[in-house]
């Protein structure tokens, strides 16, 4: 990729149109295989617009084929730019230092923007031409065809042969594998497969949708769809196998312990009676709690619970609150006082009538208690609502 870049630049510099399409039309897969949707879809119809150049347009790509589609500012060789390049350093001209803020969204400065800007732009140049400021002498060469640029670049082919020399050199290695030129470290193999197939999956990619162009224009306006990429992934670990890991660490961990404890008369019962682990593998992968519900625990309790065939005789009731707030869903109510008001506070008081007692029990979430991990992930809309219910529900007991 990096040589197809430079040659797209060559291109620039040289005003040489068919290294320009050609760079063009090589750099493309990447665009599909990057996930660059916005330049894989607009630069496909610029490519597309330039090759058939030729049969719509003949003039325009004579003119192309002479090099009128860059800029040349100077006389120098190897110094042509890109048209949007140019048009940056022409406005970098006339903002100075100041800059050029809210243009845009003024119609009338924008169209003043447009028709004074390249003038005051060429004004300037003549300015600075005639006054000395820049350097008036017509050279046709290149600005680093000098002495001094050419020893700074012997400096730096020098001190890259001596690190070839030293650490060897990258281009002679024989192996398949996907290695670091500095550090020498290996990639994993999924991570080497994935870059041999990047630019083979790209142009695929770019190849069907050339064609769906020609096919049928609604494609262009089609989603693109992305590659699920990650060169710097590695190869996922399976939950078994870190809870393999991690039983084989508890199981040197606990041997030490046991040879410590012979050592020092301690209580070897006592010892295995408690938990020897901050995360428990039953309950926890690498310290994230397992999530669940609680109706997944209702076949259980039914299987281990007999449920009687009717109402026992009672004197009081606890009643669960958060179990009460899920079943009474509001009704005419708009604020959670009309809904406690309303809904809540009816319900119980109809258990109050028929027992002697009534409790009203809510969970209440401490800061170090386990299910305040699992709703900071599922959030606090729930929480807020219980709240707001426990403050109205109090009923004094029934004499």
């Amino acid at each position: 990729m990096e040589l197809t870049i430079l040659l797209l630049i060559r291109s620039f510099r040289e005003a040489n149109f068919n290294l320009y399409c050609d760079s063009l039309s090589e750099l493309m897969p990447y665009f599909f295989a990057n996930n660059n949707t916005n330049y894989a879809r607009w630069l496909s119809i610029h490519l597309r617009d330039m090759v058939t150049l030729e049969e719509k347009h003949p003039q325009v790509a004579q003119e192309f084929h002479n090099g009128k589609f860059v800029i040349h500012k100077s006389n120098r060789e190897f110094s042509g730019m890109a048209i949007d390049q140019a048009h940056e350093q022409a406005n970098a001209v006339i903002k100075a230092d100041g800059g050029a803020i809210g243009i845009k969204e003024d119609p009338s400065a924008l169209r003043r923007w447009m028709v004074a800007g390249p003038e005051v732009s060429h004004l300037v140049a003549q300015y600075e031409k005639a006054s000395g400021a820049q350097e008036t002498s017509q050279q046709n060469s290149h600005h680093e065809q000098n002495q001094r640029a050419q020893n700074a670049f012997l400096e730096r082919v020098e001190k890259l042969f001596n690190v070839m020399t030293d650490m060897g050199n990258p281009f002679q290695e024989d192996s398949r594998d996907l290695m670091s030129l500095d550090t020498k470290d290996i990639a994993h193999p999924s991570a080497a497969k994935l870059i041999s197939t990047h630019y083979e999956k790209g142009k695929a990619r770019f190849e069907e949708f050339m064609k769906g162009l020609e096919e049928k224009v609604s494609i262009f306006y089609e989603p693109i769809k992305k590659n699920r990429i990650d060169f710097f992934c590695q190869e996922p670990v399976s939950s078994e196998i870190s809870k393999e890991k991690a039983i084989k660490k508890d199981c040197q961990l606990f041997s030490k312990l046991f040879i410590s404890c012979q050592n020092r008369e301690c209580d070897l019962n006592e010892f295995f009676r408690h938990e020897n682990h901050p995360l428990p593998a039953a309950l926890s992968d690498d310290g994230k709690l397992h999530l669940c519900q609680k109706s997944q625990l209702a076949t259980i309790l039914e299987a281990l619970v007999t449920i009687p065939d009717k109402e026992p005789e009672a004197d009081c009731i606890i009643i669960y609150g958060s179990a009460l707030v899920n079943s009474l869903p509001p009704r005419t109510s708009k604020t959670f006082e009309e809904y406690s008001a309303l809904d809540v506070l009816p319900t119980v008081q109809l258990y109050s009538i028929r027992y002697k007692r009534t409790d009203n029990a809510f969970n209440v979430y401490h800061s170090f208690s386990l299910k305040s991990e699992t709703r900071s992930k599922r959030g606090h809309g729930v929480r807020r609502r219980v709240t707001s219910i426990t403050k109205v529900v109090k009923l004094p007991t029934r004499q």
